[in-house]
Formats: structure tokens, C-alpha cells, sequence
């Protein structure tokens, strides 16, 4: 993998809005295609998984491309 970047903590609403936490990087492949991979660890058990709801997953990916364009325009701005 030519790029990866450390674990973050991520908070995100459940599906009944309850707050959970996640850990989460961002890995770049080395392919001509190139690939970002969203790589999430469930930390806590009481929280609910990205794996059991696509409401979930949706709520995830939105945080994570938010803190990416967030972080994209600090650098650029």
C-alpha cells in the first residue's frame, strides 16, 4: 500500500440517532486504478455495526467523506 493513514475516532449517529463511536482509516491502493479504502474497527459492542445497517454505513461514509473534504480544504485554503 503506498499511502495509509492512522486510526481516527469517529462519532456518528446510530439508526435511532443514539451517538457511537468507531475507529476508521483511509488506505490508498497501488494499482493503475487507484482505490481509497474506508477501513472501520468496531470498538465497542454496544454501539451498533456498520455491518448489521446500511443506514449505518451511509451515516459513516458521510462523516468520513465530510472530514476528508474538511481536511482537503484547510490544506488548499
Amino acid at each position: 500500500m503506498p499511502y495509509q493513514t492512522p486510526f481516527a475516532d469517529l462519532i456518528f449517529p446510530d439508526e435511532s440517532g443514539r451517538p457511537c463511536t468507531q475507529t476508521y482509516r483511509v488506505i490508498l491502493t497501488d494499482t493503475p486504478d487507484r482505490l481509497a479504502v474506508i477501513h472501520l474497527r468496531h470498538v465497542n459492542a454496544s454501539d451498533q455495526s456498520p455491518a448489521s445497517s446500511s443506514i449505518v454505513r451511509d451515516q459513516i461514509l458521510k462523516a468520513v467523506v465530510q472530514i476528508a473534504i474538511n481536511e482537503s480544504d484547510r490544506v488548499s485554503g
